[in-house]
């Protein structure tokens, strides 16, 4: 079986912003759809998502984050390496300036609580509790944009630095953790504008009320492959060459 052959699993996730006349609180709510590709080859994974809340407001990444994970579980007979593609509309994301994005992300991190205890939590949690050191990192790689049905996205390669292959039934660690709004958009309050437009941080109006984010599960076999990053490079060299990561 050809090592560069892969499963790929694409969620759309469909944030529905709902904005409280006469004020700036904006709420999202989430409906998730999956689309089940299955290439040649023994290779096969799930996305496992938990995202318990469905309301979200301009606020910060501690007080206002909501729960958002997700893993890849292999599924499949053969060992197997796997990360995430994370697709953003480019018009609320900013490549390079994270403080410029309109909605932002979290990951997992830990701390060590007063009896020295290690917690598991965001990484602004952490921060903000004295970070001793995360006990895994999730790094995250711009691919460029692309267009879908005449969106443009921003891609986002999420992996676990230095991970392990995947037997049947395991997962990879959250590589997604949490969601939340910029505490700089408001809504719509011109006349001429509907009811679930935004005003972006930027400045500008963000006419519809429905922000799609694409999330992409990638598994590729470990036989002959001895790291995450190989399997990364192998995989955009083959599909994908003109943007190799270069990990």
């Amino acid at each position: 079986m050809n090592k560069k052959k892969l499963l790929v699993l694409a969620m759309t996730l469909s944030i529905v912003a709902i904005l409280a006349i006469g004020g700036t609180l904006a709420y999202f709510t989430d409906t998730d759809s999956e689309l089940n590709v299955f290439t040649h080859g023994n290779v096969e994974i799930e996305i496992d998502e938990i995202f318990p809340e469905d309301e979200l407001m301009p606020g910060s990444a501690t007080e206002c984050a909501l729960q958002k994970e997700v893993y890849v579980e292999n599924t499949g007979d053969n060992d197997a390496w796997m990360w995430v593609e994370i697709l953003i509309p480019a018009a609320i994301d900013v490549p390079g300036n994270a403080s410029k994005n309109d909605l932002h992300f979290n990951y997992y991190d830990t701390y060590k609580d007063a009896e020295g205890n290690l917690v598991v939590c965001s990484s602004a949690v952490a921060t903000a509790n004295g970070y001793t050191g995360p006990e895994y990192v999730i790094n995250e790689l711009y691919l460029g944009s692309t267009k879908i049905d005449g969106t443009e996205f921003n891609r986002y390669l999420h992996y676990t630095e230095n991970d392990t292959a995947k037997a049947n039934g395991e997962k990879t660690a959250a590589l997604l953790a949490q969601v939340y709004m910029d505490s700089r958009v408001k809504q719509c309050t011109e006349e001429g504008h509907d009811e679930g437009c935004l005003v972006l941080q930027s400045g500008k109006h963000y006419p519809e009320n429905i922000w799609e984010i694409v999330v992409n599960a990638y598994g590729i076999q470990a036989a002959g492959i001895d790291s995450i990053e190989e399997a990364i490079n192998t995989y955009y060299a083959e599909n994908e060459p003109a943007i190799v990561p270069g990990l």
